[in-house]
């Protein structure tokens, strides 16, 4: 039982350390966009551009 044990708390503590990791990640991404500032954004505009490509 020792050894399932072991094995069940290895698996816990990689899963921890992927999610650490994966937050990490968004709270840099998260820093990365309030830092860019703002962007002047239309959708419909965007739309058009996308229509005109042809």
């Amino acid at each position: 039982m020792q050894r399932s044990d072991s094995l069940v708390q290895s698996i816990n503590l990689r899963l921890l350390e992927e999610r650490e990791t994966r937050l990490e990640t968004l709270r840099h991404a998260l820093i990365e966009g309030e830092q860019s500032g703002t962007f002047d954004y239309s959708l419909q505009s965007t739309l058009n551009e996308l229509e005109n490509q042809d």
